[in-house]
């Protein structure tokens, strides 16, 4: 029997993209495959786009809902929906290449049915006539290694590349495996629920393998997390670090000395990033960064949860902790100074 995909497509408010999307699925060299069209409560002309290509192929399914303001919900309504044996991501305003599911398909009747499969994903932008202008490719896992559980990926993956790569489109999905797990996102976050969801995911699979296709076209658009992160934010990237320290600690004893360091990197460097990174210094007042903090630092099993991952961080981070403390207090210029001076000079990737 071949394999068969549901495609799951969360969209709001692309109807000056959406053309690009829907060509590139049309136009699949591999034809078992359903596609779901999740609008988040678009305001333009989205839905009478899908709509009138929902009518054109039956393999298309348009479903509309009431906006949420991120892609979690949708995702989570795609898999509970789709009829199909594998799940993959896209989203609106990206592309993916008319060999895809081709490629796919082969490689999971070779490696035998593995609950994720690893793939690789093309960022760039589009240029004056509209071409796809790619300036980087980014993959997680060889194909040369076969066939491995996701606790020997996620260890490989650290010993060489030291961070994961979390992006939910740069893999695909067996369904029956995210539903047996119940391996939702969190529809609570509506930035970085990639970097939440895809830890957990590769830290409960059983068979993870990889096709070295840069399959996905991520377009880059005008904007960027730097201009976008909001109070908002700010407190959702306390969630994912709170949630990823949390789920560290509760299965602390099937992860290998290595997991735990990587999961350790893992949520310290979202931390870090958006809480101390140089680029927001000035983004947020200070009584607004200091009341963020508290989310991670204010609850005590929370903080009992973050300070256990310091336990398995490099060094650098862990000599980080102390001026965070401070900062907690009311004192932030030490740990500026070190995040500016050292840590994001010297040893960003450690």
């Amino acid at each position: 029997m071949k394999t068969a995909f549901t495609i799951i497509v969360p969209m709001y408010n692309v109807g000056r993209e959406i053309h690009r999307c829907l060509s590139s699925l049309r136009t699949q060299t591999y034809p078992e495959f359903e596609v779901l069209l999740l609008d988040d409560g678009s305001t333009d002309d989205t839905v009478s786009i899908c709509r009138e290509t929902a009518a054109r192929d039956s393999r298309f399914r348009l479903i509309e809902n009431p906006h949420h303001g991120t892609a979690s919900p949708l995702r989570n309504l795609g898999i509970r929906l789709a009829s199909k044996e594998y799940i993959v991501f896209l989203d609106g305003d990206d592309e993916i290449l008319a060999d895809s599911l081709e490629c796919f398909s082969s490689a999971v009747e070779r490696y035998g049915a593995p609950d994720v499969l690893g793939a690789g994903v093309c960022s760039g932008s589009l240029n004056a006539e509209g071409v796809f202008q790619e300036n980087g490719r980014t993959f997680n896992f060889s194909s040369r290694d076969g066939v491995r559980t996701g606790i020997q990926a996620l260890e490989r993956l650290f010993l060489q590349h030291k961070t994961l790569a979390c992006y939910s489109c740069g893999n695909i999905y067996r369904r029956q495996f995210l539903i047996g797990k119940q391996l939702f996102q969190r529809e609570d976050i509506r930035l970085l629920e990639d970097h939440e969801w895809l830890p957990r995911v590769l830290l409960s699979a059983d068979r993870v393998a990889a096709v070295e296709h840069p399959y996905y076209h991520y377009i880059r658009r005008p904007g960027s997390v730097t201009t976008a992160l909001t109070d908002r934010g700010l407190e959702d990237i306390a969630g994912v670090v709170n949630s990823l320290a949390a789920y560290g600690c509760a299965y602390q004893e099937r992860m290998p000395e290595t997991v735990r360091r990587f999961w350790a990197a893992h949520a310290l460097n979202a931390f870090f990033w958006y809480f101390f990174n140089p680029l927001y210094e000035d983004k947020f007042t200070f009584p607004v960064w200091r009341s963020k903090l508290e989310l991670l630092l204010g609850n005590p099993e929370n903080r009992k949860n973050l300070f256990r991952l310091f336990r398995y961080a490099s060094k650098a981070k862990q000599l980080a902790l102390p001026w965070i403390l401070l900062a907690r207090k009311g004192i932030r210029l030490p740990a500026n100074l070190y995040f500016r001076q050292f840590y994001y000079r010297f040893c960003i990737r450690k």
